[in-house]
């Protein structure tokens, strides 16, 4: 959208499909180094993302623009951006539940297809709120810019056991009481540690926030050139 009374803003939708038969270079290096047969039948890539909205809206105003308020403009050279991005997941394998957090060297049982469940949507609201102001003949600029403003808990890895970033599932197994029960007779509390070490904080995005000064890059290259010319 074009500028009008100082608001701009944009919108973006994305509707793609991501298949074949390896997410990376090196997806077929095993069956490369044992001299079989390469797979030809294709699946979702691991970036596959169906869905991608943008919404981005901008409000700002230029030098001498704004409110008058005893000979000063407050508004004037002030600026905020608002962007809000909602995208449907990835995708991962199925598997049946085993204990994804162990240490040792253990296999999983697949209980799908390859890349045939998807990880839950994700959504972000950032805020960027922007001051420019002359400071020893340079043209600055404070902001003050915050992601994710209403913390939402978007998951970046799920547990396959499950699709869930928050639980694997392994303790309702067999094996999973077996912890528990060995865990109690030692006097621990199982089911506390193994959550504890579910939540990965790695996992979930939360909300950041960032206050800085700067003077544009133009202006500094400005400033160079007339340096080096004298």
């Amino acid at each position: 959208m074009r500028p009008r009374r100082h608001v701009s803003g944009s919108a973006n939708y994305s509707l793609s499909y991501a298949q074949g038969t390896g997410s990376v270079s090196q997806t077929q290096r095993n069956v490369a180094w044992l001299a079989s047969e390469p797979p030809k039948q294709t699946a979702p890539l691991d970036f596959d993302q169906r869905h991608k909205l943008s919404l981005n809206m901008d409000w700002s105003l230029g030098r001498g623009e704004g409110p008058l308020w005893k000979d000063w403009r407050l508004f004037q050279n002030v600026g905020v951006n608002v962007l809000y991005n909602v995208a449907s997941g990835t995708p991962y394998t199925p598997t049946q539940p085993f204990n994804e957090l162990t240490l040792a060297a253990v296999s999983s049982l697949l209980a799908g297809p390859l890349n045939s469940r998807y990880g839950p949507w994700t959504q972000t609201l950032d805020v960027k709120a922007t001051k420019g102001f002359g400071f020893s003949g340079l043209s600055m600029q404070a902001f003050v810019w915050v992601l994710n403003v209403f913390d939402d808990r978007n998951a970046y890895t799920v547990y396959s056991s499950t699709g869930s970033p928050e639980t694997t599932g392994w303790l309702h197994t067999n094996d999973g009481q077996g912890y528990l029960q060995n865990a109690a007779a030692n006097g621990r509390d199982g089911q506390a540690l193994y959550q504890l070490a579910e939540s990965d904080p790695a996992s979930m995005e939360t909300r950041a926030w960032c206050v800085s000064a700067c003077a544009p890059a133009s202006d500094r290259v400005t400033r160079g050139s007339r340096r080096s010319s004298r």
